[in-house]
């Protein structure tokens, strides 16, 4: 039964963490966001802008915004296979 949950709940947390945290960060900082043909594109290409611009300016925030987003997909993942096995 915890499947279901960490997969929804890594769902919406990687949701809220790109368009909440990564995307206005990076919009901010004047880097260029990408326009994908799906949202998870978008969201992908948004998390490899955020993961480049903390590693050339050394950015700490840049960089806990990108590990929480590829750790919530990491999540999202485990929970499909949670729920496949039905655990």
């Amino acid at each position: 039964m915890i499947g279901p949950f960490l997969f929804v709940g890594s769902f919406i947390g990687g949701l809220a963490v790109w368009l909440l945290g990564i995307r206005p960060y990076l919009l901010r900082h004047g880097v260029t966001v990408i326009n994908g043909a799906t949202d998870h594109v978008s969201a992908w290409g948004d998390w490899q802008q955020c993961r480049e611009f903390a590693r050339t300016k050394n950015d700490s925030r840049a960089s806990l915004l990108s590990k929480i987003f590829i750790l919530a997909h990491i999540g999202f993942v485990g929970g499909i296979v949670l729920t496949i096995c039905h655990v």
